[in-house]
C-alpha cells in the first residue's frame, strides 16, 4: 500500500482529531498509556503551539484518507555562543488499522521530512522517543539516516501532589494498593516559607523581563532555545485558547482547579527573580479523568541560589495541592538537583535524545558526544 506525504496546510480539525483520538485509544490499551484527550480545540492548540512554520506539519495519506500525520519543529536556538536553526521531528501518528508500516515506507516519509528541513536551512534536527513504543522507528533513524544518540534519557519529572492526589491517581488509574502506598511516600507536601517578595499573576509588561530570564540560559548552557519579545507574544497568544475549551464535566468533582494557561512570576526587591509558563488541563486514565499541570518553560534568574530556587518550586507546587493530581515538569535538563530536592522525580521511562547535523554549524553540537545540559521546547516524537 503506498502513503503520501502532503503539507496540511487547510486542516479540518474534527477529522485530525478523531485521527489522533483513535491513535490514543489503542496506544491507551496496548501500553497502558494515559493522555490528554485530543478533542479539536485541543488538537488547534497542539497544532499552533508545536508548528512555527505551518508548513512543515504533514499529513500521511493512503489515496485521499488522512491516515497519519508527521512534523518539525523550528526553533531558534544557541549553541555555544552560536545562532542555529533546529527542528524536532514530532506530532507522529499513525491510524492502528494500517499496522504495521513497512520499513521502506517509513524511511520515505523520514526522508521527506528530513528533506523539508535541509530546505528552510535547518541545521540541526532531533528526536526525543520512547524506546519501548516506536522501536521500528528508532532503528531506522538510528541505522539509516544516522541519528546519534547524545542523551541516554531526557524523561520529564513529576510531583505527586499529596496523599490526596495519589488516592484520586489510584482511584482513576486502577492502580493497586501496593503502588498506592509508595506512591504516597513519595507524595509529601513540604513547606518552606518564600524568602522574599510575591508569587504573582504576570502582566504584560513583565513580559520583555521573561525573555531576559529565558535567553540567561543560552549563556550558561551549551545548547538553549532563542526567544524574542515577539516569540513569546505569540506563545501566550496560542497557550491562551486553552482557556476557552470546555471544562464543564470536571469541574463539579474539581471546582477549585483553574484550568487554562497561566503564568507566574516571583518578584522580590522591585526585580522579577522567576517566572513559569504552565497549564492544567484533564488527563485520561481508564476509569475517568483528572487535572494535571504540565510546567512547559521555567526561568530563574541566574544569580539565584539553590535555597530560592528551591524554595520557588516548592511554593508554586503547593499552591496547586487540592487543584491537580500530578505536576509534569519538562524541564529536568539543568538545575537537576533543584527538581530533585524540591519533590520531583523521574517517570522512570527510558527516553533518549537523538540528533542529527544537517549542515558544518549543526556539526559542531555532535563535538560534545554528550550533551548533558541543555535547554529545548519539549516535543515527543509521537503524540
Amino acid at each position: 500500500m503506498e502513503f503520501e506525504l502532503r503539507p496540511l496546510t487547510k486542516i479540518d480539525y474534527n477529522e485530525l482529531s478523531a485521527l489522533m483520538q483513535k491513535v490514543q485509544t489503542y496506544k491507551s490499551e496496548k501500553f497502558d498509556e494515559d493522555y490528554v484527550p485530543f478533542t479539536p480545540e485541543y488538537v488547534k492548540y497542539s497544532v499552533e503551539v508545536t508548528f512555527a512554520k505551518p508548513e512543515l506539519l504533514f499529513g500521511i495519506y493512503s489515496k485521499d484518507k488522512l491516515i497519519g500525520t508527521i512534523g518539525g519543529t523550528y526553533v531558534p536556538l544557541c549553541f555555544q555562543n552560536t545562532e542555529l536553526l533546529g527542528s524536532a521531528i514530532t506530532f507522529y501518528a499513525i491510524d492502528p488499522d494500517f499496522y504495521p508500516v513497512p520499513q521502506e515506507t517509513l524511511k520515505e516519509i523520514f526522508q521527506q521530512l528530513i528533506n523539508k528541513l535541509k530546505e528552510l536551512n535547518v541545521d540541526l534536527v532531533w528526536v526525543i522517543i520512547f524506546k519501548d513504543v516506536n522501536k521500528e522507528e528508532l532503528k531506522i533513524f538510528k541505522e539509516d539516516f544516522s541519528f546519534v544518540r547524545v542523551n541516554k534519557n531526557v524523561e520529564s519529572l513529576v510531583k505527586l501532589l499529596g496523599g490526596e492526589g495519589v488516592d484520586i491517581l489510584r482511584e482513576k488509574k486502577q492502580m493497586n494498593v501496593v503502588l498506592a502506598k509508595m506512591a504516597k511516600m513519595m507524595a509529601g507536601m513540604e513547606q518552606i516559607p518564600l524568602p522574599g517578595g510575591e508569587i504573582r499573576n504576570a502582566t504584560p509588561e513583565d513580559y520583555p523581563r521573561i525573555v531576559e530570564l529565558l535567553n540567561a540560559y543560552t549563556k550558561h548552557l551549551p545548547l538553549a532555545q532563542i526567544w524574542t519579545l515577539e516569540s513569546l507574544q505569540e506563545y501566550i497568544k496560542i497557550c491562551s485558547q486553552l482557556d476557552n475549551i470546555d471544562y464543564s464535566s470536571l469541574k463539579e468533582e474539581f471546582p477549585d482547579t483553574p484550568f487554562g494557561f497561566h503564568i507566574k512570576v516571583w518578584e522580590r526587591d522591585n526585580q522579577i527573580i522567576a517566572a513559569i509558563l504552565y497549564r492544567i488541563v484533564y488527563v485520561h486514565f481508564k476509569n475517568g479523568d483528572a487535572p494535571f499541570a504540565f510546567w512547559d518553560y521555567l526561568a530563574f534568574s541566574q544569580d539565584l541560589d539553590f535555597s530560592d530556587k528551591k524554595a520557588f518550586i516548592v511554593n508554586l507546587y503547593n499552591q496547586l495541592h487540592l487543584k491537580a493530581i500530578i505536576i509534569t515538569l519538562f524541564l529536568p535538563y539543568y538545575d537537576y538537583k533543584t527538581f530533585d530536592k524540591a519533590g520531583l522525580m523521574s517517570e522512570r521511562r527510558k527516553v533518549p535524545l537523538y540528533m542529527l547535523p544537517l549542515t558544518e554549524k549543526g556539526n559542531k553540537v555532535l563535538e560534545l558526544e554528550k550533551l548533558k545540559e541543555f535547554y529545548l521546547p519539549a516535543a515527543d516524537f509521537a503524540i
